[in-house]
C-alpha cells in the first residue's frame, strides 16, 4: 500500500477505531463521528462537580443539545442541556452539572432529529476517598498519525481513566487546521471519554497566536491564562507555561508573575495528598539540549517544587522516556522527574534503537533511573499513600514501572547540585 493509502487508513482508524474498544465495556457507546460535527465532542473542565462538552458543528446544524445521566441508565432519558455557541470560535459548549465524585456518567449530542452516540466519562473520586484514581500523561504527539492514533487508542482502552494530561507539542504548527487534522481527529475516541488537560509546548507557539490558540480550543482551569492548577481527587495538579510572554527566559523565578503564583498555589494546596506538576521543557533530563545554559531557571523551578512538597514532575520536549531517582536538597522533599515526550515526535534513536540505559548513564552513579527511546504514555494510579507510574508502549505493554510511597524513604536519592553538575558535564561533551 502506498503512503497516501496508508495515511488514509490510519486517519479513518482515528475517527472510528474506538467503536470496538468502547463496545467492549459500553455497548451503547460507538465512536463514529457525526457528519454534522466538525470537531468533538470532547470533555473539558468546568468545576469539581461539573464538566463541559465542547463541539464545533458544521454550518447549518440544528440547535445543539446534550443529554446526560448516570452510565448505568438503560433508557435514552436523562437531563437535557442546550449548547451555547461562541460566534468568534464557532465552538459550542454545554455544562453538565451536579456530578458526583467517583461516579461514571454518559452523554450524547443531539441536533434536531440527529442523535450522536453515547459516550462515557468518569468523575475523579473525592480527595479523601479510598477509591483509586487513574489518569494518563503523554506529550509531543506532533500530528504523527502512525503513532498518535494507536497510542491514544491504547489510553482509551485503560479502564477507570478519569482524565488525560498532555505536556505540550500537541501539533507541529499551531493553527486550527493542524489541531483538527493532527490532534482532535487522531485522538477522538480518547477525547470524547476522558477530560484533557494540556500545557503549551514550543510547537504550540509556532503560529500567529504565539501559543494563545491552545486556551481557546481547550477550557483550561484558569480561563484566559496558559498556566493553571486544579484539584482532582487526591491530586493537586499544576500546569506551567514555559513560554510565558510576560517573562521570557525564566518565568519561574521568585520575582516573575508566574513564579510568584506557583509558590502561592503550592503553599495553599493542603487538602490533596499528592502534588503533581506538568510543563513542557524538562528541568532535569538525560537529554543534552542546551540544559547547561538554563541553570538559573532549573534551580528556581526545582527549588519551588522541593520547597512545597511536589511529588513528581512530568515534562516532554525530548522525544523519549526518562525517569530520574528522587532529586532534591538536604532537608527538603525530593521529587521524581519524568520526561514523557514519546507521543509521536520524531527522533532518529526512536527509529534506530532503544537502549534501556546508555553507556554514559550506567554504573549506578547517575541520577537517572531509566531512559528509553520508545513511543509511550504514562499511566498513573493513585491509591491512598501510594502512587504507581507505568510507562506503556503503543501496544499497552509496560516499559517501566515505579512507585512512590508517602512516609517511606526512597532507596536512592541524589542532590540537586550533583544532578546539575552531571547535566553540565554531559552537555559539554562532543
Amino acid at each position: 500500500m502506498g503512503k497516501i493509502g496508508l495515511v488514509g487508513v490510519l486517519v479513518a482508524l482515528a475517527m472510528g477505531a474506538g467503536a470496538e474498544l468502547c463496545a467492549q465495556s459500553h455497548p451503547a457507546s460507538a465512536t463514529q463521528p457525526a457528519a454534522w460535527l466538525l470537531r468533538g465532542p470532547y470533555v473539558q473542565w468546568d468545576s469539581a462537580t461539573s464538566r463541559r462538552i465542547l463541539v464545533k458543528p458544521a454550518k447549518g446544524a440544528a440547535k445543539l443539545k446534550v443529554r446526560y445521566g448516570p452510565a448505568e441508565a438503560k433508557a435514552d432519558g436523562g437531563s437535557l442541556v442546550t449548547m451555547e455557541g461562541d460566534p468568534r470560535s464557532g465552538i459550542f459548549r454545554a455544562v453538565l452539572k451536579n456530578l458526583q465524585p467517583g461516579r461514571e456518567y454518559r452523554y450524547r449530542v443531539e441536533a434536531g432529529g440527529q442523535v450522536g452516540d453515547w459516550s462515557p466519562f468518569l468523575m475523579p473520586p473525592g480527595a479523601q476517598s479510598k477509591q483509586p484514581l487513574r489518569f494518563a500523561v503523554y506529550g509531543d504527539s506532533h500530528e504523527n498519525v502512525k503513532v498518535h492514533v494507536p497510542l491514544s487508542r491504547a489510553m482509551a482502552r485503560e479502564p477507570g481513566l478519569a482524565f488525560v494530561c498532555h505536556v505540550g507539542d500537541l501539533v507541529g504548527k499551531a493553527n486550527e487546521a493542524s489541531y483538527d487534522r493532527g490532534f482532535f481527529t487522531q485522538a477522538r475516541p480518547l477525547l470524547r471519554r476522558a477530560m484533557l488537560l494540556p500545557v503549551v509546548g514550543n510547537h504550540d507557539t509556532y503560529g500567529p497566536d504565539k501559543g494563545d490558540l491552545l486556551p481557546r480550543l481547550f477550557d483550561l482551569p484558569a480561563p484566559g491564562r496558559r498556566y493553571w492548577s486544579v484539584d482532582l481527587g487526591p491530586v493537586h495538579l499544576v500546569g506551567l507555561d514555559c513560554f510565558d510572554p510576560a517573562r521570557r527566559g525564566n518565568p519561574f523565578s521568585p520575582d516573575a508573575k508566574q513564579g510568584q503564583w506557583l509558590r502561592k498555589d503550592l503553599a495553599a494546596a493542603k487538602e490533596q495528598t499528592w502534588k503533581v506538576v506538568l510543563l513542557h521543557e524538562p528541568p532535569l533530563s538525560a537529554g543534552r539540549r542546551g540544559l547547561a545554559k538554563r541553570r538559573r531557571l532549573i534551580e528556581d523551578l526545582c527549588e519551588a517544587l522541593e520547597g512545597f512538597g511536589v511529588d513528581i514532575c512530568f515534562a516532554g520536549d525530548q522525544h523519549m522516556y526518562n525517569r530520574t531517582h528522587p532529586v532534591g536538597s538536604e532537608g527538603k522533599p525530593s521529587p521524581v522527574y519524568v520526561t514523557t515526550g514519546g507521543g509521536g515526535g520524531y527522533s532518529s534513536r526512536l527509529v534506530s534503537g532503544d537502549p534501556k540505559l546508555p553507556p554514559n548513564l550506567r554504573g549506578g552513579d547517575s541520577f537517572h533511573a531509566m531512559m528509553r527511546y520508545i513511543y509511550h504514555y504514562c499511566l498513573v494510579e493513585v491509591s491512598g499513600q501510594t502512587m504507581t507510574v507505568t510507562a506503556k508502549t503503543i501496544k499497552g505493554q509496560p516499559a517501566d514501572r515505579f512507585t512512590i510511597t508517602k512516609g517511606r524513604a526512597p532507596k536512592k536519592t541524589f542532590s540537586r547540585e550533583a544532578a546539575l553538575k552531571e547535566i553540565e558535564a554531559r552537555a559539554t561533551k562532543p
